[in-house]
């Protein structure tokens, strides 16, 4: 007889777990998305240039879905960012690659206020005979950087692996003092709780504009 049950536990004292549990999430994401940019070759010799374009595009997809990943962990609202405590045990050279990826996902990939992504206008012109300049239209000009070669995304892979590493290592304690706080519960005190085995998480609200909330006590 299978005798496993669960109990819902979402409470003030847990939330630090389900923060970093959700920063984990994100940190693999991201360096998932970045191991698929690296096996993607635009310049493979033989393929049309419709495929060339194709994995141009998927590839420009992936840096933007990895670094707007790795932003989610240092930001701020309903899941706390990571602190300066991780940045912290990073050594120099990461801490600015961290830097930098920072200012890619707010200033290029959220926000279009550097020349990675600029647009200009031009006065189309020509000399007459008689040496005088005829404007004959106006056009626009489009700079764009989409994506980044192999090795700057190997070199991201590498810091999001770091704080990958650090923020599991922060998991395992907050895990195993929650797990001695909850060992010394009563039966009575656990059987209070939400029954949830079995109960799959879809069972809440879909509505994208709700906000979920944080943990709340009794």
């Amino acid at each position: 007889m299978n005798n496993f049950i669960q109990f819902e536990y979402c409470v003030p004292q847990s939330q630090k777990l389900a923060d970093l549990y959700g920063h984990q999430l994100d940190l693999s994401d991201a360096i998932r998305f970045c191991e698929l940019h690296i096996e993607i070759d635009p310049a493979e010799e033989g393929i049309a240039i419709e495929e060339i374009l194709r994995r141009q595009h998927t590839r420009d997809s992936l840096c933007r879905s990895a670094f707007t990943s790795y932003g989610r962990c240092f930001g701020s609202g309903i899941r706390v960012g990571l602190g300066q405590d991780i940045l912290l045990r990073l050594p120099d050279e990461l801490k600015q690659r961290h830097k930098q990826v920072k200012d890619l996902r707010d200033k290029w990939v959220a926000h279009s206020v550097n020349h990675f992504d600029d647009v200009r206008i031009r006065i189309d012109a020509t000399w007459s005979d008689s040496g005088d300049v005829e404007v004959r239209n106006i056009s626009m000009a489009a700079q764009r950087v989409g994506t980044f070669v192999m090795a700057w995304m190997m070199a991201y892979r590498e810091l999001f692996k770091a704080v990958l590493a650090l923020v599991e290592e922060q998991i395992g304690c907050e895990a195993a003092l929650l797990s001695e706080k909850v060992k010394q519960m009563t039966s009575e005190e656990l059987l209070k709780l939400e029954r949830v085995d079995g109960i799959p998480l879809s069972r809440k609200s879909w509505n994208p504009g709700q906000n979920r909330g944080r943990f709340q006590g009794d």
